[in-house]
């Protein structure tokens, strides 16, 4: 930039007042901005950010504009490009320290909105809180994964398994691939034909008769 004022014919006092007027313009514009942004370390970083743009920066992602700022990892600018103030919520469950004041308060000042699940609700993400316990008592998850394509990789393996082959307690022991495509009914059908038959007449080693609905063939609950 000084270059170019300089070979424009400026003269020193000229060019120091073009950069001041520069800069009160930047600051201006950022003071659009800043407001969504909670901590000082944000707004500092989105000022950098907006001059990163008006800069001669060949490309302007996160990568180049974190080298273009001294930045060691580009993973400060991609929160900050991702997360501001006002546009993040986190939802979580009524467990003592997600409602904790702590929390809240931390939220708070991070310019976070807090949702609940449900009073009385524990399955309210069944999606994502049906699988937890059951991943981390597998004995094969690890302590720790080495990069994010290890836990890629075992996550795809996890969940094939989960949902294909893992038989599951609440859905009378069925697979949800079972229970999502509509093959439940057939299912406990044939356990019961496969119990009838256990206990036929001459089968003396069983001495209470069957009944439907017991164990695990109790009603299916439905999610």
């Amino acid at each position: 930039m000084l270059w170019i004022l300089r070979i424009s014919g400026c003269s020193a006092s000229e060019m120091e007042n073009r950069l001041a007027g520069w800069k009160r313009e930047l600051l201006r514009a950022h003071s659009l901005i800043a407001g969504l942004f909670a901590r000082s370390e944000a707004r500092g970083r989105s000022l950098a950010y907006l001059q990163g743009l008006l800069s001669g920066c060949e490309r302007k992602n996160g990568w180049q504009m974190a080298e273009w700022m001294g930045e060691a990892s580009p993973y400060a600018m991609q929160h900050l490009l991702g997360i501001g103030a006002g546009n993040l919520t986190l939802h979580a469950d009524r467990g003592t320290s997600m409602t904790s004041k702590p929390v809240a308060l931390l939220l708070a000042d991070l310019g976070v909105t807090r949702t609940h699940s449900r009073p009385h609700l524990s399955d309210d993400n069944p999606y994502s809180e049906g699988p937890f316990k059951t991943l981390k008592y597998r004995p094969e998850f690890p302590r720790c994964f080495g990069s994010i394509e290890d836990a890629r990789a075992f996550c795809q393996q996890f969940f094939a398994w989960y949902n294909r082959e893992h038989r599951h307690s609440g859905i009378a022991l069925l697979t949800p691939e079972t229970l999502h495509y509509g093959l439940a009914e057939d299912v406990i059908q044939k356990r019961q034909q496969i119990l009838n038959s256990a206990y036929a007449p001459g089968q003396s080693h069983f001495k209470i008769a069957p009944e439907a609905g017991r164990g695990s063939h109790r009603p299916i609950r439905r999610v």
